[in-house]
C-alpha cells in the first residue's frame, strides 16, 4: 500500500499529499445508493489503517459493529460498502485512524448528521443518514430528489437590492419559561420579517459547531457573559451538518435536517431569502483534521506552529486542494440540499480569493440567485503565490462583498473603538469627514478600501460583533435613558442612523433589534466584567440568554418609547426598495447622480442630493442639537417639494408636500429629511 511519508516533518508533507487526491466523481463521505448500499469514504492518504465503529445508540460506549476500510493509492481515499443501508440507518458511526502515531477517533469531515453532541471534548459520532429519505424531508419537498428548487417566487434579487437581516436563532426565539431557541420556533418570526421588508435573514451559525451542549436548552438568567452554555457558534465542528442544539429532538439525526430545511421553505413562502454565516477560516480543534491528514489542512510556519490570523488559534490552508474542496462541497451541499440563497463568510480575508471565486461560481449553477458577502479585513496568510478574498479584492471582483468598516466607524465607532464617538453618537466633525461620509453613502469607500461598485460593500453600523447601535448611542452620548427627555433623544439618534444606512448606496445589513433599540446590557451595573463597555456587552458570544435575547415585546418604559423605530424602519426599507434611486448599480451612476452640497458652518450635518432623471432627491442628516435651515440650490420656480421621510415618518409615497420657493430645507434636530423635486 502506497502511502506519504511524512518524517515527522508536516511543513513539507502536504506538498505530497496535493499528488494523491480524488477526482470530482469521487464523492466523500456516505452515499446510499440505488440497489441499497451504504458507501463510506474518507481521505487519508498518510494512514497505514483506517476501519470504521458502528453504534445503534447515540450513548453506546461499546461498539456494535466494526467494519475495516479499503484503501486505493491512486486518490489516497479509504472506504467500506455495507451491503444491508436499510440495518444501519439512523445508527451513528466514527472513524479510527492510525497515521503512525496510535489510533485516534475521528469525525467524518463530511458528516451530513451527527449523534447529540455533550460538549465531553470527544469529537463527536457522524449519523447514518440518507439526505434524500423523506425522512429528512419537510412535507413540501417529499415530491422531489433535490432542494435546490426551493427558492423565492419573486424574480431576482442581487447586489444592491438586498436589505439582510442578520439574526440568531436562539436570541430571536429563546423565552425566559426555556421555550423556543429553535429552528422552529424561528418560522414564527418570519411574518414579522418580511412586514419590515428586508429581503434576507442572514442566520448566524447553524452549522455544527463546539462549546455547546446540546440537550441543555434551559434559560440562562443570570447576567453573566462568560461560562454559559450559551455560543454564538464560531468555533465550528462539522461543516455539514446542522446545529443539534436549535433542533426540538436532537437525539433524532434526522430532525435537525428536516427543520433547518423547513425553516429555509417556509422563508421562501414569505419572500424572504436565506443566508447562512459560514466559518471556514479555522476549526474548534485542530485534532478533528489533524487526526486524519496530520499537518495538511492548516498554514504552518516553518517550525510547524499554526498561523493564527484568525485569532481563533489556526487558520485552513484554503490554497491546498482538499481544503478548497471541503469548503465548495460544504457550500454547494447546503445550496442543493437545503435551497440557501447565499453566504456570509467569518473574516474572509483568510480565505484565498481563487477558492472563494471558485465557490461562488459553482454555488451559482446550483441556484442563479446567490448572495456572497463576508468580513474582508486584510489578514491574510495564505502562500505567497495566492491572495485573500478581502477588501483589497474589490476592485477585481464585483460577485463578493466586503463589509465597509469605514462607514461604520464614521457612522458610530465600532471594532476596537466602541468609545469613539462619530457622526451619529455624539462626535464632532471636521468637513472632511462630513465628505468622507458622504462618499461612504454613496459606495465609495476612501481609506480602508477602494471599490468599483456599490455590490462590492455591505454598508452595516451595527452587527452581532461590538455594542448594538442602541447601546453605542448610550454609551457614547452619555444619555440618561430613566428620563423622558433622555429616551426621546436616543430614539431620535436611532431614527437618524436607520435613515443613514437605508438610503445609502450598496448592500444594506441591519442587526436584528436594530429596528427596535435592542440592548445588551448588564443586569446591574458592576466593574471588571470581561467583554464589556460600560454597562454594555461589546462581545456577547457566551453572554446568557438574559443578555442575548432580542426583547420583541417592550419590556420596560425606554424599550416602549422606541418602539416607534419599528414602523419607522419598515417606511425607510420600503423608499428604499420603491426608488432605484437609494441602490443604483454602478459607480458610473452614482457618479453621475451624486453631488455634496457643503455645509461648512454646520459641523454636523451631511447634506447631498441624488438624480434620478426625472427628479432631484434631497437627503438631509442633521445629527447636531439644533434645528437647521439649509440653502437647497433650487431655481426661484421651484415651489413645492414632496416629503418622504422627515423626523417623525417614513413611506415609499409623499407624506406631504412643503413649500421650497425661498430655497430652504428646515431639518429638525438629530433627524432625518429626504425630499424630491420635479427637475
Amino acid at each position: 500500500m502506497e502511502r506519504i511519508e511524512y518524517n515527522n516533518n508536516p511543513v513539507s508533507c502536504w506538498q505530497e499529499a496535493e499528488k494523491i487526491i480524488p477526482d470530482d466523481k469521487t464523492k466523500l463521505g456516505i452515499q446510499f445508493t440505488e440497489n441499497k448500499t451504504i458507501v463510506f469514504r474518507i481521505w487519508s492518504p498518510a494512514a497505514f489503517f483506517v476501519k470504521i465503529q458502528f453504534y445503534k445508540d447515540w450513548k453506546s460506549s461499546k461498539p456494535d459493529m466494526t467494519q475495516p476500510c479499503e484503501y486505493d493509492s491512486k486518490s489516497g481515499v479509504w472506504s467500506y460498502e455495507h451491503k444491508c443501508g436499510s440495518q444501519i440507518d439512523g445508527w451513528f458511526y466514527e472513524y479510527i485512524v492510525d497515521t503512525g502515531d496510535g489510533e485516534k477517533v475521528c469525525l467524518d469531515p463530511y458528516a451530513v448528521s451527527m449523534a447529540v453532541f455533550l460538549n465531553d471534548g470527544t469529537p463527536g459520532r457522524a449519523a447514518v443518514v440518507n439526505i434524500h429519505s423523506d425522512k429528512a424531508k419537510p412535507d413540501e419537498w417529499r415530491d422531489r430528489h433535490e432542494c435546490a428548487g426551493n427558492s423565492v417566487n419573486s424574480g431576482i434579487c442581487r447586489g444592491t437590492d438586498a436589505i439582510v437581516y442578520e439574526v440568531s436563532v436562539r436570541d430571536a426565539t429563546i423565552k425566559p419559561d426555556g421555550r423556543g431557541g429553535t429552528y422552529t420556533a424561528l418560522i414564527d418570526k418570519l411574518d414579522y420579517f418580511a412586514e419590515l421588508g428586508v429581503t434576507h435573514i442572514q442566520l448566524m451559525p447553524v452549522l455544527k459547531f463546539y462549546n455547546t451542549d446540546e440537550t441543555n436548552k434551559s434559560y440562562e438568567a443570570d447576567g453573566t457573559t462568560k461560562n454559559n452554555n450559551y455560543n454564538w457558534g464560531y468555533d465550528p465542528q462539522s461543516w455539514f451538518t446542522p446545529e443539534g442544539w436549535f433542533s426540538e429532538a436532537p437525539e433524532n439525526p434526522y430532525m435537525r435536517i428536516k427543520e433547518l430545511r423547513s425553516l429555509v421553505a417556509a422563508a421562501h413562502q414569505k419572500g424572504l431569502r436565506v443566508i447562512l454565516d459560514v466559518v471556514y477560516n479555522h476549526i474548534s480543534r485542530t485534532s478533528l483534521l489533524d487526526d486524519i491528514v496530520p499537518g495538511y489542512y492548516f498554514r504552518l510556519d516553518n517550525d510547524g506552529n499554526y498561523l493564527n490570523g484568525s485569532c481563533c488559534g489556526n487558520d485552513t490552508a484554503s490554497e491546498h486542494a482538499m481544503m478548497r474542496r471541503l469548503i465548495i462541497d460544504s457550500a454547494t451541499f447546503f445550496v442543493k440540499e437545503y435551497g440557501v440563497d447565499g453566504f456570509r463568510f467569518d473574516i474572509m480575508g483568510l480565505i484565498d480569493s481563487e477558492t472563494m471565486l471558485n465557490c461562488f461560481e459553482e454555488c451559482r449553477k446550483i441556484k442563479e440567485d446567490m448572495l456572497f458577502i463576508g468580513e474582508g479585513w486584510k489578514l491574510y496568510t495564505g502562500a505567497k503565490d495566492t491572495v485573500g478574498m478581502d477588501q483589497n479584492y474589490m476592485t477585481k471582483t464585483d460577485d463578493i462583498a466586503v463589509f465597509n468598516d469605514e462607514f461604520r466607524d464614521l457612522c458610530k465607532g465600532g471594532g476596537f473603538n466602541e468609545r469613539m464617538p462619530a457622526f451619529l453618537n455624539g462626535g464632532q466633525f471636521e468637513s472632511e469627514q462630513i465628505e468622507n461620509l458622504f462618499y461612504n453613502c454613496t459606495g465609495r469607500p476612501q481609506t480602508n478600501y477602494t471599490a468599483d461598485n456599490p455590490a462590492d460593500s455591505v454598508l452595516y453600523i451595527a452587527c452581532h460583533d461590538g455594542l448594538t447601535l442602541h447601546d453605542s448611542i448610550v454609551l457614547n452620548t452619555d444619555t440618561d435613558e430613566s428620563t423622558e427627555e433622555g429616551q426621546l433623544e436616543v430614539l431620535r439618534r436611532l431614527k437618524l442612523s436607520n435613515a443613514l444606512l437605508l438610503t445609502s448606496q450598496g448592500i444594506a445589513f441591519i442587526h436584528a433589534g436594530q429596528e427596535l433599540g435592542r440592548s445588551k446590557a448588564l443586569p446591574e451595573r458592576k466593574e471588571g466584567v470581561p467583554e464589556t463597555e460600560g454597562l454594555f456587552v461589546k462581545n456577547s458570544y457566551q453572554s446568557s440568554d438574559l443578555i442575548n435575547r432580542i426583547h420583541w415585546q417592550p419590556e420596560n418604559n425606554a424599550e416602549k418609547t422606541y418602539s416607534c423605530l419599528i414602523p419607522y424602519t419598515r417606511g425607510l426599507i420600503s423608499l428604499r426598495k420603491a426608488h432605484k434611486v437609494f441602490r443604483m448599480k454602478t459607480q458610473a451612476d452614482i457618479e453621475r447622480a451624486a453631488r455634496f452640497i457643503q455645509t461648512l458652518e454646520l459641523q454636523q450635518v451631511l447634506f447631498y442630493s441624488l438624480d434620478d432623471g426625472d427628479f432631484i432627491w434631497y437627503l438631509a442628516f442633521n445629527a447636531s442639537k439644533n434645528d437647521v435651515k439649509l440653502t437647497l440650490p433650487l431655481s426661484q420656480s421651484e415651489q413645492k417639494a414632496d416629503v418622504f421621510a422627515d423626523a417623525d415618518t417614513a413611506s415609499s409615497s409623499p407624506l406631504y408636500q412643503e413649500d421650497v420657493s425661498a430655497c430652504k430645507l428646515f431639518v429638525e434636530r438629530l433627524s432625518a429629511k429626504v425630499i424630491r423635486v420635479k427637475k
